[in-house]
Formats: structure tokens, C-alpha cells, sequence
């Protein structure tokens, strides 16, 4: 099921409601919501499930906003996210573009799958997902464009990277993060 609730014209905000998404609905969402951004993405998920990451819609998105210049950034539990194998011959693209220092991996661990899993695009807009087993059926979500919500979840995002409580996995050194 999903809910559309519309903002006043003042803040042209939209925000989505997905209560029981199933993965190629989830995937759409987060298509457009790669497409969306033009400065950075910040991901924080404890399980990069390749039904949705693997998603061919997903993964050009990914691919087209890294080459408009979009800055990614990943936390996750890293061992969970490297036994992850995309179906066929596609690569994981979250891992190719770390291991490729395309994108920025940070190793939050275990704790990170007690904790609401999100992305920001542009510090603007943000998909946040409750707590969920792997079990896409039983996901619940919300969506919102043009909401300063997003910058409370950004803060939150910047603290865990910046106060070492996630550890870079790629690229080992270089690129700042904020």
C-alpha cells in the first residue's frame, strides 16, 4: 500500500508512505531518489539487499549520479554487505564502485541493524526505512523530497562517520568526507 501526502504550496514537499513495499516498488523509490540528487548521497543500511541494489534501474541511477559529480557515501555492516552477490554477472554495485574508490564505505557493524536504515540526496531529501528483518514483505517506509527533515538524518549520518564510530573500508585514506 502506498500514501501520498502532499505539502502546502509554500513547501512543495512530497512525501510517500510504503507500508509492506514490494523490493521493485522499493527499487523505483530509490531510483528516483538517486536520480534526484546532484551533490551527494549518504546511505545507511545494515543489509545492502541485491534484489533492490542489484536492480538494473538502481544501479544506472548509481552509475549516472556518480558521473553528474554526486558524491556517495555508505555505511553498512561490512560483513554482511561483502556476502552479498548480485543474481547473473552483475557486480554489486555499491561494493565495485567503493573497491573502484567511486564510492566511500564505511563498517558501522552489527549495531547498525538495530537502527533505522536511510539515504539523504542533497542534504533535501531522504528515504527512511523502520527496523525490518531481510524479509522485504515486512518493510515500512517513508519518502519525502524538499524536507528539512533530511538534515536532522544528515547530521546523524556526519556524526557516526566523522566521531569514528564507523570505520572507512574504502578508499583506506584520502577523500574528505563533508
Amino acid at each position: 500500500m502506498m500514501i501520498y501526502f502532499m505539502g502546502g504550496f509554500k513547501t512543495r514537499q512530497r512525501i510517500e508512505v510504503f507500508l509492506n513495499a514490494h523490493p521493485a516498488s522499493i527499487a523505483n523509490e530509490i531510483t528516483n531518489l538517486f536520480n534526484s540528487a546532484r551533490e551527494e548521497l549518504k546511505i545507511f543500511s545494515g543489509f545492502l539487499d541485491p534484489e533492490i541494489y542489484c536492480h538494473p534501474d538502481v544501479s544506472h541511477a548509481l552509475d549516472m549520479a556518480i558521473k553528474r559529480g554526486v558524491k556517495v557515501f555508505v555505511v553498512t555492516d561490512y560483513n554482511e554487505a561483502i556476502k552479498e552477490e548480485c543474481p547473473g554477472e552483475n557486480n554489486h554495485t555499491i561494493m565495485e564502485g567503493a573497491k573502484n574508490n567511486r564510492i566511500q564505505l564505511f563498517d558501522f557493524g552489527q549495531e547498525i541493524n538495530k537502527m533505522n536504515h536511510f539515504i539523504i540526496a542533497d542534504r533535501r531529501s531522504f528515504r527512511l526505512e523502520a527496523i525490518h528483518t531481510d524479509n522485504a514483505e515486512l518493510r515500512k517506509a517513508i519518502t519525502a523530497y524538499n524536507n528539512k527533515r533530511a538534515e536532522k538524518l544528515l547530521i546523524y549520518f556526519d556524526r557516526i562517520v566523522t566521531k569514528g564510530a564507523a570505520k572507512r573500508v574504502y578508499p583506506k585514506e584520502g577523500i574528505k568526507l563533508c
